[in-house]
């Protein structure tokens, strides 16, 4: 095989045991033939040595990964940036790289400048537009500083790529002083979107006997509507929001709700607070909390309703792999759902907060099968259009290398979406 371009991948890992946003982007390099795959980040991480078995080169840099909030933690934090850019500057002289992926924000800020300065095309990979969207001052004009050093900023929707265009955009004055005369002239790249990937052999529809087994093994009772939601427990997911509507809820006693993610009662206050509530207002008949299971799709299967009742996402990646198997999801009006759910018409959305509503629309759903049919069917279509993953690979593949064709140059590539 010829020389293959190498493509730096810059990321952060969390303490999650689930993280939809890595899995995607790992679920890519993977399946990467034209380029060559070199990925860094700041801890080690499960998915390592399969990565390596697949050609991918792997580096650990604990600098990339410091945070925390108090002086002496910046302090350290800033020390950190000092070290990991000629870290990563080294890195892709000595490896003739002309293209760098950074995949979250920590992992921009530590690793852009010593990309820019050994002459790379930076892609910035916007996974999440929640912070985005609440930014104001000084938060704001970083995340346009962001877009402004990077030759693409990617988004994972359309929608996303509207919020990227209309947030991460200095207003006009500012745009002529520092975009044409001033420091930042000879940046300011273009915006663009790839849908994520969606593993569609894991992800599929089961059939009646397969979704049998799959009800049984998981508890789930034959004549039960069962309802998942699939979300580390925090605030920005919205459990224990939803578990308070549901105590006051007068839902048939055959609608179960079943919450899967990292849940950690013992160490954190969040869980705890949800654990606590379910006791509390008697709901152990009607919720479960499962926590993290590393076979999510054998739950997606098992389901008859997904939820999305986050207060934002970018694409949620539970909407998109319920829907690919078969599972028609309700979800609050975050980034992306209208787009998916209703364009598609393989799902419902809710106005934001708007519980009473949601939980009416369950109700309604759990008693029209053809409708819930209907819409699982259409699902499975969308997720062959939009997230089949060698139609997403060579989305990506395309943009590496025109951007390392074009390497100095600001002009998009080609017209990815």
């Amino acid at each position: 095989m010829p020389d293959r371009t190498p493509v730096l991948f810059v990321f952060s890992t969390t303490s999650y045991q689930a993280n939809g946003g890595l899995r995607s982007l790992f679920h890519i390099v993977r399946r990467l033939r034209a380029v060559r795959p070199i990925l860094i980040s700041q801890a080690p991480f499960a998915e390592a040595e399969e990565l390596r078995a697949s050609g991918a080169e792997v580096h650990i840099s604990p600098d990339l990964g410091m945070s925390g909030g108090t002086l002496v933690e910046r302090v350290r934090r800033a020390g950190s940036v000092a070290r990991i850019n000629p870290k990563i500057y080294r890195l892709i002289r000595e490896r003739g790289i002309r293209v760098v992926h950074i995949n979250d924000r920590p992992a921009f800020y530590r690793a852009a400048g010593g990309a820019r300065l050994a002459g790379a095309q930076i892609v910035f990979n916007v996974r999440d537009v929640s912070g985005l969207r609440r930014a104001r001052g000084v938060h704001k004009a970083r995340w346009r500083v962001y877009r402004s050093l990077s030759h693409c900023t990617l988004g994972l929707s359309r929608e996303m790529q509207s919020v990227i265009d209309r947030e991460m955009t200095f207003p006009p004055m500012l745009q002529r002083t520092l975009l044409r005369r001033g420091p930042l002239r000879a940046f300011n790249g273009w915006s663009d979107f790839i849908y994520s990937a969606v593993d569609l052999d894991r992800m599929r529809p089961p059939g009646n006997e397969r979704k049998g087994q799959l009800r049984a093994r998981h508890g789930i009772r034959e004549h039960e509507f069962a309802v998942g939601y699939i979300g580390a427990f925090n605030e920005r997911k919205g459990q224990l929001r939803l578990l308070q509507a549901l105590s006051r809820s007068p839902l048939p006693s055959n609608i179960h709700f079943y919450l899967l993610g990292d849940f950690r009662p013992d160490t954190d206050s969040y869980s705890r607070a949800c654990q606590d509530l379910v006791r509390s207002a008697g709901l152990e008949k009607r919720v479960r909390i499962v926590g993290f299971d590393p076979d999510i799709d054998r739950w997606h299967q098992a389901l008859d309703l997904g939820l999305v009742v986050s207060r934002d996402e970018g694409l949620a990646r539970c909407m998109i792999e319920s829907i690919a198997c078969g599972t028609p999801v309700v979800s609050f009006d975050v980034c992306s759902a209208r787009e998916i759910l209703e364009d598609y018409d393989c799902g419902r959305v809710i106005m934001q907060g708007d519980y009473d509503a949601l939980l009416r629309e369950v109700h309604q759903l759990s008693a029209d099968p053809a409708t819930l049919n209907a819409l699982a069917a259409r699902g499975r279509r969308v997720a062959e259009e939009l997230f089949l993953p060698e139609r997403v690979v060579a989305a990506y593949e395309a943009l590496y290398l025109g951007l390392a064709s074009k390497s100095g140059s600001t002009a998009a590539p080609t017209a990815l979406s």
